[in-house]
């Protein structure tokens, strides 16, 4: 009666997976073309010596809400007209939405590259070179 049990159910199982094969693979088939996207993304990266900040600049992206459009009646004439909200700020113009989204993710970016410079230099224990120039000339010989 078991294997009859077991064989009902390896069956049902063949049967829920054909139903729903083509949901599946079109899920299977995304997942390999992201997969793929990525994977040529990574190469040429490699090669691009700008490739870093591009990265940067995505995470940032990353970071920040989408502009949203609202629409709201014209003080003058009653119409609806679409507003452009970012960060809770409204804009008339998608254009300068997506310019005051652009300027903080550039600044976003600036931020993490001189936190990042900070910490180098937390790390590594070095001076900068105004910093060098206080010290007296014995020590100064011995951080070099």
């Amino acid at each position: 009666m078991t294997n009859l049990v077991l064989v009902f159910l390896i069956f049902a199982a063949g049967c829920v997976l054909y139903r729903y094969r083509a949901g599946v693979l079109a899920a299977l088939r995304r997942f390999d073309a992201r997969n793929a996207q990525r994977q040529e993304d990574e190469l040429r990266e490699r090669v691009d010596p700008q490739a870093h900040y591009k990265r940067t600049l995505q995470m940032a992206a990353e970071q920040f809400e989408d502009i949203s459009e609202i629409s709201e009646p014209d003080p003058r004439t009653g119409i609806d007209l679409p507003v452009y909200l970012f960060l809770g700020v409204r804009y008339e113009t998608r254009e300068a939405a997506e310019a005051a989204r652009h300027r903080a993710i550039v600044d976003q970016a600036r931020e993490f590259y001189i936190d990042l410079d900070g910490r180098r230099l937390d790390h590594s224990g070095g001076r900068r070179a105004h910093e060098n120039a206080a010290l007296p000339t014995r020590n100064r010989e011995t951080l070099h």
